[in-house]
């Protein structure tokens, strides 16, 4: 191995010996790998079902000292977050009241008399 790929091999490993993705897949038994899988599949399936969109998912390890000013141990919190696009709300429309209240029934429209012989049902 040449001092540059050496060099490369280390800068790929980390300086402090991190494997992060043993890391992942050993955190909280399995549950952060589990979830960051989960998370893309949810995403993938997205993405299929709405093409033109894109779909995005995010690990977050938050490192806090277990104890202030000691910083020789630390926990380790995990957390994953899927933004998948989703069909779109359905619109319905309302008409605006006098009182800036929302009716179904448009208060422009003209009641038509139906007559005893019919009465609207309902």
């Amino acid at each position: 191995m040449t001092q540059n790929q050496e060099r490369k091999k280390t800068e790929i490993d980390g300086a402090l010996g991190i494997d992060a993705a043993e890391f992942i897949r050993t955190h909280a038994e399995g549950k952060t790998s589990f979830d960051l899988a989960t998370g893309m599949e949810k995403a993938i399936a997205a993405v299929r079902a709405y093409p033109h969109k894109s779909a995005s998912v995010k690990l977050m390890l938050v490192i806090d000292p277990m104890q202030k000013g000691d910083p020789s141990r630390v926990f380790v919190t995990a957390e994953v977050t899927v933004k998948a696009p989703q069909a779109p709300a359905p619109k319905k429309v309302f008409f605006v009241t006098e009182t800036n209240g929302l009716s179904r029934e448009d208060p422009n429209q003209v009641q038509m008399d139906l007559g005893e012989g019919r009465k609207a049902e309902g």
